[in-house]
């Protein structure tokens, strides 16, 4: 019986450490916010178009890649995609089109999740550009 006492304070605090240890909200905001851009971070650097938007606060989604490999002697740049609501609609010229009010939110995706998400063709990652539904 007394090992069980001596033990009670080792189980207690170990218990009310891993309660510590647990992932937080913030946490998973800050894992959120590297790769979304909310609508208010959008509205807050008073930009017209996504491209501006995406240029002051994320500008390395912009640029394109050039895969390094030992097996594949050709330099290829992969560019970065756009998708507007699902759709591919080009490179990222295309997000000068796409006005910040009607802009939900912006999501950048690497070339694996890219390519996992929408298939070949987006060696280079994508952003994904999601609107708010239009009026009633």
């Amino acid at each position: 019986m007394r090992s069980r006492a001596a033990l009670l304070p080792f189980v207690v605090t170990l218990t009310a450490g891993l309660g510590c240890a647990s992932t937080s909200e913030s946490s998973d905001d800050e894992y959120m916010s590297r790769d979304v851009l909310t609508q208010q971070q959008i509205q807050e650097v008073r930009a017209t178009n996504a491209y501006e938007a995406v240029e002051r606060l994320k500008a390395h989604w912009l640029r394109s890649t050039t895969p390094t490999s030992p097996l594949n002697q050709q330099r290829r740049t992969m560019r970065v995609m756009v998708y507007l609501d699902g759709q591919r609609v080009g490179y990222v010229d295309q997000l000068r089109r796409v006005e910040v009010a009607a802009i939900k939110y912006i999501q950048y995706y690497t070339p694996a999740e890219a390519s996992a998400r929408w298939g070949f063709g987006n060696g280079g990652g994508a952003i994904l550009v999601v609107t708010q539904p239009s009026g009633p």
